[in-house]
């Protein structure tokens, strides 16, 4: 009945985040198939990193289709926090991506991964034990907002993380001109540009409030902007 209820309500919510869902996951099957005829690391980076977005939004896709659009309580909070512990591994794994691109001996030491990973262990083991203020509609239903220090972490921690794969692209553009995938990784720069804005906006919910359809169109740019990452990174 939850179900039916949430359909015949509002397409909305559905439409939001039902096809970025399969988007990122299908993005990630196609990064998989890469990298088992390549067994390389930034291919897996870049899919696993594909991979937690598709989780985090199939996370939410759940609470859209199964629960009502004003649903309130222990069970939004779940959902909730299963939406961004999962989504926010993207941070992490672009990082690692561009190091592995960038220069490979830097992050396969033990000792440089702990010390990569350890701030978003931080922010996800705070994430867990926190209570978000659900207060907002967001495309058509109920979603939450961060209490205000972990918003203001998350938001320093997750800007700090994608400036860490813009630079390398950015960094390979300038020096290397005339190199064979130039045309490429520019390509990828122009994706992870509307990516990491999209996923910034939503996680913060910057103006996500103002109308029914803003959040579906933050989601989509985001599926948008892997697009055409993948595309770029898995032409030939």
């Amino acid at each position: 009945m939850n179900a039916v209820y949430n359909f015949m309500d509002s397409l909305i919510p559905v439409i939001a985040i039902v096809p970025p869902t399969v988007a990122f996951l299908l993005f990630a099957t196609v990064l998989f198939l890469k990298y088992k005829k390549k067994k390389d690391r930034t291919t897996m980076y870049f899919m696993l990193a594909f991979l937690s977005v598709g989780f985090g939004y199939g996370a939410w896709a759940t609470r859209t289709i199964f629960y009502p659009p004003d649903m309130f309580g222990p069970e939004l909070f779940f959902w909730h926090k299963m939406a961004y512990l999962f989504s926010m591994a993207i941070w992490v794994f672009l990082g690692l991506a561009a190091l592995e691109f960038l220069k490979p001996g830097i992050i396969r030491k033990i000792r440089n991964l702990l010390l990569f990973v350890t701030p978003m262990i931080f922010v996800w083991i705070w994430m867990l034990f926190s209570v978000p203020v659900c207060s907002i509609i967001v495309a058509g239903q109920t979603d939450c907002l961060l209490a205000a220090p972990l918003s203001t972490a998350a938001g320093t921690l997750a800007v700090l993380y994608f400036i860490i794969p813009n630079y390398v692209f950015i960094w390979f553009l300038v020096k290397n001109p005339g190199h064979r995938l130039y045309n490429r990784v520019m390509l990828m720069e122009m994706g992870l540009i509307l990516l990491t804005l999209a996923i910034l906006v939503e996680g913060l919910k910057i103006g996500m409030g103002a109308t029914e359809s803003w959040g579906l169109f933050v989601r989509w740019f985001t599926a948008l902007g892997a697009f055409i990452m993948m595309y770029a990174y898995t032409k030939k």
